[in-house]
């Protein structure tokens, strides 16, 4: 294994005055984009335009003439109906956050800050018939985040969850 060695300010200036993007950059000095870019914060490095004033123009001129197909047309109320039902907001609407599904449903007692909770927990207090006490997690037993059917779920405590995934860790078996 190459040991780290920092670059140096007028290491960075070169390879930037000589037109490297700091990707390539990184990628020749093999760490990550955003060490460069805390190195050129670091020396106060200025950086280039992300488009160069030529880019944005070439662009504007591709552009130029083309009119959005929306723009202009006059739609039914039949047409903004389903425009309105396909945007998919309010109660209802699915992200998803580290594999996980959310729903939004701001009343419920377990939703974030921004009205979100877990599907696998709306499914599982369904199941139950009430809330999930504090104390208790959800656990997909095939491990595979957003596969919330109910035979996929287990309801366990905190701490059999953090004791099942540690036996797991040392070579236990799945349940």
């Amino acid at each position: 294994m190459r040991e780290y060695k920092p670059p140096t300010k007028e290491e960075l200036n070169k390879y930037y005055s000589l037109g490297y993007s700091m990707k390539e950059i990184a990628k020749y000095l093999d760490v990550a984009v955003g060490t460069i870019y805390n190195y050129f914060k670091k020396y106060n490095i200025k950086s280039r335009p992300i488009m160069s004033d030529l880019t944005k123009a070439k662009i504007s001129k591709a552009k130029k003439g083309k009119v959005s197909p929306r723009k202009g047309a006059i739609l039914t109320d039949e047409t903004k109906e389903k425009m309105s039902i396909n945007r998919s907001t309010g109660v209802g609407k699915k992200t998803i956050k580290n594999g996980y599904v959310r729903i939004y449903f701001p009343d419920h007692p377990k939703s974030d800050k921004y009205g979100y909770i877990f599907e696998h927990d709306l499914i599982m207090e369904c199941n139950i018939g009430r809330w999930l006490k504090p104390d208790e997690v959800v656990h997909h037993i095939n491990g595979i985040r957003n596969d919330n059917r109910i035979k996929n779920l287990k309801l366990m405590t905190r701490s059999e969850h953090q004791i099942y995934h540690m036996s797991l860790k040392k070579g236990g078996e799945n349940y």
